[in-house]
C-alpha cells in the first residue's frame, strides 16, 4: 500500500524521544542549557523579566535572528484562580484536586471544593 497524500514522514527524533521513559521538558531544557555557549548565557541574562515573577527565563536557550537581537526561551505564568483548573477552593481556600463549577445568580462561574459546592448548592 502506498503513502497517503499529505502524510508526514515519521520523524526519527520524535521516535527516539518517545522511547525514553519518563522524559520531561525539563530534561530536554537541561540538555540544551548544558550545551549553551557563554555568549548564549549572556544573551539570556539580558532578557527583561521584571521583578513580579510573572515571567521567568529557563536557562540560556536562544534563537538569534539576522537582525540585532535574539528570542530567549522563557515561561509566562498563567494563574488558575477563578477557572475550572483552580487548585484552591474559592470558599474555604482548601486545596482541591477537582474544582466544581457553581453558577451564581448572575450567571457567573465560581469554583469550589466538593464539600463547599455541596453546601452552596444544597442551601
Amino acid at each position: 500500500m502506498g503513502k497517503k497524500i499529505n502524510e508526514k514522514p515519521i520523524d526519527p527524533k520524535q521516535v527516539a524521544l518517545a522511547a525514553i521513559p519518563g522524559l520531561e521538558i525539563g530534561d530536554v531544557l537541561q540538555f540544551f542549557y548544558d550545551r549553551a555557549s557563554e555568549r548564549d548565557k549572556k544573551i539570556a541574562d539580558m532578557a527583561d523579566v521584571g521583578d513580579d515573577g510573572e515571567f521567568e527565563i529557563d536557562g540560556a536557550i536562544i534563537s538569534e535572528g539576522d537582525d540585532n537581537g535574539a528570542y530567549v526561551l522563557g515561561w509566562s505564568w498563567a494563574s488558575f484562580a477563578g477557572t475550572a483548573l483552580t487548585k484552591i477552593c474559592e470558599c474555604c481556600e482548601a486545596d482541591t484536586d477537582k474544582a466544581i463549577e457553581v453558577k451564581t445568580t448572575l450567571g457567573e462561574s465560581e469554583f469550589y471544593c466538593a464539600e463547599c459546592a455541596k453546601e452552596i448548592t444544597d442551601a
